[in-house]
Formats: C-alpha cells, structure tokens, sequence
C-alpha cells in the first residue's frame, strides 16, 4: 500500500506535458508610410472584392481621365456592377451581390449582364428579373427595400426591384472607411 502511495506521488510530480507555456508576444514595430499605403490598399481590395490586377487597371483609368483623380478613382470603384447592386440593397453584402450577378439574376437597360466589374453609366436601369424574384434570396427582399436608404447618386423603387443611376458617384458621396489618398500615394511611387 505504501509502495502504491509513493508510485502514485510520483506520477504527479511530473509536469510534462500538464505544464502551462507562457506564451512569447513579440512587440510590433511601427508601420512605415510605404506599410501604411499597403495596409490601405490592401482594405480596398478585400472591401471591394477585386485582385491587383484590376486595382491598377482603375488607377490607369482614373490617371488618364484627369481632373479630379480621387474622385475618378473613387468613381471607378463604386460603378462596378456588383457594389451597384449592393448599394441598391439587392444584396447584404458586397460579396452576395457578386454571386447575384455571376448568377445572371441582373438586368442592365433590360440586358442580362452577368459580370461584375461591368461599369455603369448615369442614367442606367438595374433591376432584377421577373423569374428571379421567386428565388430563395430575393424572397424577403421587397420588406428590406422598403426601410432601405439609398445612396443620393441613385434611386430605388422598391415595387419594381429596379433603380436607376442619377448622377456618377464623386468621393465626396462615398463615405468608406478608407484614405484614397494613401492608395494614390502608393501606386505614385
């Protein structure tokens, strides 16, 4: 009996794998300007849904037009068809309205589009197909429009699905939790 006390007393005194580690944080350095223009280019890119590749094609566009440059950047961004559809409260997320469109669910002047990056002009129709309204993710749709406040660049009519493009959307519309500026900077360099 003594000799089970004592094996047994010595199975606790180990300390393996039980022992708690205490874990080594390391200190974060701070950021410098050329990590801080990525770290907001980065927050477009993953806002928006697009890759590098059509980011510097719309820093392009918005060079070449002239004028304001934030503005046409800015511009370029939210004409995207699938952030339109967002914007009109077609979708939750900008992501949802990305699989809307891809689904073919879309009408643009009565056209089907099926393409996302596809840029709308002022005084485009957007609107969802009649065979689509009975679908699963547009049936409660019409209760949502009704307390939904679309942006000024826009008007939503709830009844028909359907909004239409006023005016082109300037930054001074579009409050987004980013700095164009810095998306500027970093594509200047």
């Amino acid at each position: 009996m003594v000799q089970d006390q004592k094996s047994h007393e010595e199975i606790n005194m180990y300390k393996g794998p039980q022992r708690k580690f205490e874990r080594k944080t390391r200190s974060r350095a701070r950021l410098s300007a050329f990590g801080i223009q990525l770290l907001e280019k980065q927050k477009v890119r993953n806002l928006y849904g697009i890759r590098e590749k059509m980011l510097k094609k719309y820093f392009a566009q918005a060079s070449q037009k002239g004028g304001d440059f934030t503005s046409s950047l800015v511009s370029l961004l939210e004409r995207r068809l699938d952030n339109v559809v967002f914007r009109l409260g077609f979708a939750i997320t900008r992501s949802q309205a990305r699989q809307i469109v891809n689904h073919g669910h879309i009408l643009v002047n009565g056209r089907r589009i099926n393409i996302p990056s596809h840029l709308v002009k002022a005084g485009d129709d957007i609107s969802i197909r009649k065979q689509s309204t009975k679908k699963g993710v547009f049936t409660n749709l019409l209760t949502s429009l009704k307390k939904y406040k679309c942006p000024a660049w826009m008007k939503l009519t709830p009844a028909s699905f359907s909004g239409k493009i006023l005016q082109l959307p300037t930054s001074n519309d579009i409050a987004e939790p980013y700095n164009i500026s810095l998306i500027i900077e970093y594509y200047s360099r």
